[in-house]
C-alpha cells in the first residue's frame, strides 16, 4: 500500500501497534532501569518516526477520503462555474440633426397674374381688336386672396374699360399708360382701396 492509502486507520493501526510494543518492552525490562530507558526511547523514536511518515509522507499533507473528496468537489465548482460576461460599452451618443431654419418671410410686392384679354375696340369705320396681358401689382399680403375671390367681377369690369377704348386712344405710349392707370382704378374699385398699387403689360397687341 503506498503512502496515499494510508488514512486515518493505518496511523491509528500504527499507533496501536507502537504503544502495545512499548508496553511489552516495558514490563519484561522493569528490573534493569538502564534497559528502560533506552527502550523508551526506541518506543519513542519509533512514534515520532510513524507520525511524521504519516503526516509528510511524499512531502505531501494527509490525504483522507474527506479530503480527496472535498478538494474533487471544489476542482468541480471551478470547471462548471461559467466565466463572468464582460460589461458591453454604452452605445456612443448620437447627436439629434437641427432642425431646418424657418422659411424667409416674403417682404416683396405681391404679382398676380391675370389672362391675356382678347376684344373688339370702339372704332366703327373697321374692325379692331386688341390682345392685352396684364400683371397686377400690390404690398397687401392678402391681394392674391382677394382677387381670386373677386376675380370674374375683374375681369368683366376690365374687358368693358379695354373695349371702350378706339385705336387712336391706346396706339401711343401715353394713351397705354393711361389705360394702366384706369385698370388699377377699376381693380381696386372691386378688391379695395389702395390693394393693386400698378398695372403692367406683358403683351399688347392692337389690329
Amino acid at each position: 500500500m503506498g503512502w496515499k492509502g494510508i488514512g486515518c486507520r493505518g496511523f491509528s493501526g500504527m499507533w496501536g501497534a507502537a504503544q502495545a510494543d512499548g508496553a511489552s518492552s516495558l514490563t519484561a525490562q522493569s528490573k534493569n532501569g538502564g534497559e528502560m530507558s533506552k527502550q523508551i526511547e526506541r518506543v519513542m523514536g519509533r512514534m515520532v518516526i510513524g507520525v511524521g511518515l504519516v503526516a509528510f509522507g511524499l512531502g505531501g499533507p494527509v490525504f483522507s477520503p474527506v479530503n480527496v473528496a472535498y478538494a474533487e468537489e471544489k476542482k468541480e465548482e471551478k470547471k462548471e462555474a461559467p466565466p463572468a460576461a464582460a460589461a458591453k460599452p454604452a452605445p456612443p451618443a448620437v447627436a439629434k440633426p437641427a432642425p431646418p431654419p424657418p422659411p424667409p418671410v416674403k417682404t416683396g410686392p405681391t404679382i398676380f397674374d391675370l389672362d391675356p384679354f382678347l376684344v373688339n375696340l370702339a372704332d366703327t369705320a373697321e374692325t379692331r381688336f386688341a390682345k392685352i396681358t396684364i400683371k397686377l401689382e400690390s404690398r397687401t399680403p392678402d391681394f392674391s386672396q382677394s382677387m381670386d375671390e373677386h376675380i370674374h367681377q375683374v375681369r368683366d369690369s376690365l374687358l368693358l374699360l379695354i373695349s371702350s377704348k378706339r385705336y387712336s386712344d391706346i396706339r401711343t405710349v401715353e394713351g397705354k399708360l393711361e389705360l394702366r392707370d384706369n385698370i388699377v382704378e377699376r381693380v381696386n374699385a372691386i378688391v379695395g382701396e389702395g390693394k393693386a398699387t400698378a398695372a403692367y403689360f406683358t403683351d399688347f397687341v392692337v389690329q
